[in-house]
Formats: C-alpha cells, sequence, structure tokens
C-alpha cells in the first residue's frame, strides 16, 4: 500500500453532513429537477463508518451519490435486472431525513468539459435509457403480479381440498391450478431466467430482461450519442413483451374464467 498515494476521487456527487449525535434513523433521497424522487437510500444503505459499530459519526460525515437511479424492481428470487441508469446533467436536490427532520440542499450535475458531445446528445441518451427502465419496470411489475396469482390459487386450492367438495371436483380443481400456474411459469421465463443452479441459468435461451439488461451495460460503459443499432434492438424488444403479455393475457384469461366456474 502507498501510503502517499491518497484515495481515488470519488465518482459521483459527494455529500457532507453534519451530525450532533448518532440518528436513530436516517435516509437520503435525490430528486430531479420537477421534484420527482428518482433514488432513495436507507440507514443500511448509508452506513459510511467501516471497521466500526456505529454506521455513521456524531460530527462531519460524508457520502457520495453514483449518479444513477433506483435500480428496475427484481422478480422474488431471481436474478436482479441490472438497469440503473446514470441521469444526464442537470439540477437535482437532495433530501435528507434524520429522525424525522428534513433538509434540502439543491445541486447540479455538469458535463464533462472533455466530452465532445452535448447537452441535448446527453439528454438523449438518459431518454433512451429511461424508455428502456419504463419498460422493463412496467414488465417486472405485470410477471410480479402473475407470480401472486399463482400463489392465491394455490392457496384458494389448499382451502378448497380442506371444504367438504368431493374428490372428483378437487381433482379437477387441482389439475386447473397446475395449468394455470404453468402459463404463469413460462410467462415468467420469457422475461427472466427460472434456472435453479448457475449451469442451468447459462443453458437457457435469454430472456428479455437479460437482454435489457446486457444492452444498459453497453450504455454504462460507453460515450456519445446512443447507436441506430441499439435504438432498432429495443423495439424489437419491445414488440416481443407485446407479444408476450398479449399471448399470455389471453391465455390465463381463458384458464381463470374455467377454474372459477369449477369452483362455483
Amino acid at each position: 500500500k502507498f501510503i502517499d498515494a491518497g484515495d481515488p476521487k470519488p465518482l459521483g456527487v459527494v455529500m457532507y453532513f453534519k451530525l450532533e449525535k448518532a440518528p436513530k434513523e436516517i435516509s437520503l433521497a435525490i430528486l430531479d429537477k420537477d421534484g420527482n424522487e428518482i433514488r432513495n437510500y436507507t440507514k443500511e444503505q448509508m452506513s459510511l463508518n467501516y471497521g466500526s459499530d456505529d454506521n455513521f459519526n456524531s460530527g462531519l460525515n460524508k457520502f457520495v451519490w453514483d449518479m444513477r437511479i433506483n435500480r428496475v424492481t427484481a422478480v422474488p428470487k431471481r436474478p436482479p435486472t441490472a438497469i440503473s441508469p446514470i441521469v444526464a446533467p442537470g439540477k437535482f436536490t437532495a433530501k435528507l431525513t434524520v429522525d424525522g427532520i428534513i433538509e434540502t440542499h439543491a445541486f447540479e450535475v455538469f458535463m464533462n468539459p472533455k466530452e465532445t458531445y452535448t447537452q441535448e446528445q446527453a439528454d438523449g441518451k438518459f431518454d433512451f435509457w429511461m424508455d428502456m427502465y419504463d419498460t422493463a419496470e412496467s414488465s417486472t411489475k405485470k410477471v410480479i403480479a402473475a407470480l401472486q396469482l399463482k400463489t392465491d390459487n394455490e392457496e384458494i386450492l389448499e382451502k378448497y381440498k380442506a371444504s367438504d367438495a368431493n374428490v372428483n371436483k378437487i381433482k379437477k380443481v387441482e389439475e386447473q391450478v397446475k395449468v394455470i400456474s404453468s402459463i404463469v411459469e413460462n410467462y415468467e421465463g420469457t422475461y427472466v431466467s427460472t434456472g435453479r443452479t448457475l449451469a442451468e441459468v447459462i443453458n437457457l435461451p435469454a430472456t428479455i430482461l437479460f437482454k435489457m439488461s446486457f444492452m444498459s451495460g453497453i450504455l454504462d460503459h460507453s460515450e456519445g450519442p446512443v447507436t441506430q443499432s441499439m435504438k432498432s434492438e429495443l423495439e424489437v424488444l419491445k414488440k416481443e413483451v407485446n407479444a408476450a403479455d398479449k399471448a399470455y393475457q389471453e391465455a390465463i384469461d381463458k384458464e381463470v374464467k374455467k377454474l372459477d366456474k369449477l369452483l362455483k
């Protein structure tokens, strides 16, 4: 370790805040120019003192925002969707909440003066990234809703088994619940890997959200405007999303009606 080398420059917005004492509760939110919350940190995520029992000093504390918005919601028990766009240069506000007391401070993220592309191009890249983000977030919520439907029907089946219904009818309901579960699982597998091991995950076809995560990684490590090929690829993925949603909805509506009829 070179004791005279110093620390690397933080990659992000450096924030300092003074605390009179260690807080019981603390959180930090980043707001965009319109006041929308785009990133939030809990107390656990804000842990600053390494090797200490206390997360925060009484006195001056330091925090670095990496200039990203919140990552796309993850499907429970599945690999996370690694889409967390980096904001374009612009005006933002930090909102610090400490034991119920709120302090805000406005700041600005500037373009690197060494960059050759314009603010308009940076905004265009962020807009494209957010289009991908919004599509992924919407799809994730639909998958989570589908999984909840599967869970709800499995609970209904267990209650039905405990009722005074005859054995043949219970068997028919059980078979119909399996049909619905299979449709949900196929729908989930269209978006996220459902492999139980790393080997299974690697050998399964690339899913929609995985492809979007891969594209997001390219945006992460590239400079300048978004290429036309990436724009075309996103449009292809959005068509796949629409097709998957339509096929799922048509199939699930039909089978849920059958289940409802059996239960009545």
